[in-house]
């Protein structure tokens, strides 16, 4: 019995695509459509701001760990996580929002937008940073145990700090101050960045991360950079659940940012050990 080509081309399609491999799960026990983790980071923080009018100097910048007693450790919790909607295309997400404020008597005289702020001041220092990140992400390179990888994405950033006391506290003219002063810096600009990560294997259930992603622009009104450096490590105690550890710096460094006739400084560091809960669907 002859069978026509064209009556076996549909079956035979079928079964090549049924019977081709399909692509391998990262690492081979665990699934990695998405993923999604929470982490408690034990923080190091060092945090400089300085404010002026844009018509005058810029004052020093002052550290607000020592000058108001924030705290320079600190716990937080972060999140991230990504999808993959296809065999190396990913979307990238993330979230930080840490809160720091103390209660200080200041002891040594400091700068401050419009005002100095004098030894035996009452003063209330706080500061805010909170980061919302997505981005694509593609491998370039994909081997057995080891995923090379690029993104481009976008940063929203906030960083506010500022300080409110009363007495002991005079303006730029030496007058004296009555009642409560508060001076506030804050920034909101969305940053690009430009990542580069590196994803290994290293058993069927274990994997090491690493990544930068990083910018720096250059503009008449904002100057200044971020980074984000992180290293980790998961276990997949089952294929769906992970613990890990890990290390992350961030920084963020703006020399120059114009907004609302002020001229704003900030040089913002976080760094430290992180623990993680991952769930992998």
């Amino acid at each position: 019995m002859r069978v026509s080509l064209r009556a076996l081309a549909l079956p035979l399609a079928a079964g090549m695509l049924l019977s081709a491999p399909a692509r391998a799960e990262f690492p081979s026990e665990v699934p990695d459509r998405a993923q999604l983790g929470i982490s408690s980071m034990f923080g190091v923080f060092d945090t400089g701001v300085a404010v002026g009018p844009s018509n005058g100097p810029v004052n020093l910048m002052i550290v607000l760990e020592d000058a108001l007693d924030l705290d320079v450790h600190d716990t937080f919790v972060t999140t991230d996580g990504f999808w993959r909607f296809g065999g190396r295309h990913y979307l990238d997400v993330g979230y930080l929002n840490v809160e720091r404020k103390a209660h200080q008597t200041v002891d040594e005289q400091f700068d401050f937008g419009r005002y100095t702020f004098h030894a035996g001041a009452q003063a209330d220092g706080w500061f805010a940073s909170r980061f919302a990140y997505a981005a694509y992400r593609y491998d370039f390179l994909q081997l057995e145990p080891v995923r090379i990888s690029g993104s481009a994405g976008m940063s929203i950033g906030r960083l506010d700090g500022g300080v409110s006391a009363t007495g002991n506290i005079t303006d730029r003219n030496n007058n004296v101050v009555n009642g409560q002063t508060t001076v506030e810096s804050k920034y909101t600009v969305p940053l690009p960045l430009l990542g580069f990560q590196l994803d290994w294997a290293l058993t069927p259930r274990s994997v090491l991360e690493a990544y930068n992603r990083t910018i720096w622009v250059d503009f008449s009104t904002l100057r200044g950079g971020m980074s984000d450096v992180v290293f980790r490590y998961h276990w997949f105690f089952v294929p769906h659940a992970a613990v890990g550890i890990g290390y992350e710096r961030l920084n963020v460094s703006l020399p120059k940012y114009v907004t609302e006739g002020q001229v704003q400084r900030f040089a913002y560091t976080v760094q430290g050990l992180t623990l993680y809960l991952r769930g992998a669907y």
